[in-house]
């Protein structure tokens, strides 16, 4: 990394900051357990102005908070590189806070549903998330592979796509019934979910899980490891005055594969 007193101009922000990380992308799991605080943190960038690493200077005392920073950081910030004294673009450091505040006042929670569309790579990795809620309940606060773009999936998930060397999208839908109130409807794949999952449990006043049973599907853990499907005893959600509350719970996964990469002729002929 070229040496902050030898640069001529520092990295500028390109496009919006401010969108970069927002309040909407409140991980679930910090949320009900009411964590909030700034995280200070050094993006490191190369000569393009591409975040290369991230590494969080003060903590704001929440894990979750902390790597979900950073790894929105260096999935959504750009930069115009730093130059040198000739005016080559070259490597540099951006340092920055976030504070993550949680929202004020008794949270919604009604009947809600959360879509993911999930890109893999044919080498097992997240390469892309897109996302949409509907409802009253906590769909702003559910997810996880938004925020792990760029990490390796399960080996579950990599056995599930094959050796082929082709990528696939999964398609993820988690639907959220409170109290047998209706949930919002959604367009669904047609064809069958690889994996689904029905769990059903209680949440009392003060937001605490209990009375957690799986109704129907797979007792293993969904290959894409999201920790919010299992059942959660230690969770909590945001208390409620009006008391207990019955939440049931199905998440539904739809696989559809892309075509294999084209072959390098240099591989021979095929066997």
């Amino acid at each position: 990394m070229q040496d902050a007193g030898s640069m001529a101009a520092r990295p500028s922000p390109r496009g919006r900051p401010q969108a970069w990380v927002t309040d909407e992308d409140y991980p679930a799991a910090a949320m009900w357990q009411r964590q909030a605080g700034a995280v200070a943190a050094r993006l490191d960038l190369d000569a393009q102005g591409v975040p290369t690493a991230c590494k969080v200077t003060r903590s704001s005392g929440s894990v979750v908070l902390d790597e979900t920073t950073c790894a929105l950081m260096q999935a959504r910030a750009r930069f115009n590189p730093a130059r040198d004294g000739t005016g080559k673009p070259v490597a540099g450091a951006y340092p920055f806070t976030f504070t993550w505040v949680l929202p004020q006042g008794e949270a919604q929670f009604g009947s809600w549903l959360y879509f993911n569309r999930i890109r893999i790579t044919g080498d097992g990795r997240i390469a892309g998330c897109m996302s949409q809620s509907r409802g009253a309940g906590f769909s702003r606060a559910t997810g996880g592979a938004c925020n792990r773009l760029g990490a390796p999936v399960s080996p579950a998930m990599t056995a599930l796509l094959g050796k082929s060397g082709a990528g696939a999208t999964v398609q993820v839908i988690e639907a959220h019934m409170v109290n047998g109130e209706a949930i919002p409807a959604i367009d669904r794949p047609l064809s069958k979910p690889f994996y689904e999952r029905r769990i059903r449990f209680d949440v009392d006043a003060a937001g605490n899980v209990a009375n957690c049973k799986l109704v129907s599907g797979a007792v293993e853990q969904d290959p894409l490891g999201f920790v919010v499907h299992r059942c959660h005893s230690g969770v909590r959600y945001p208390a409620q005055a009006s008391g207990k509350r019955s939440v049931e719970m199905t998440v539904s996964m739809y696989l559809t594969r892309e075509a294999p990469p084209p072959r390098d002729p240099a591989e021979g002929p095929t066997v």
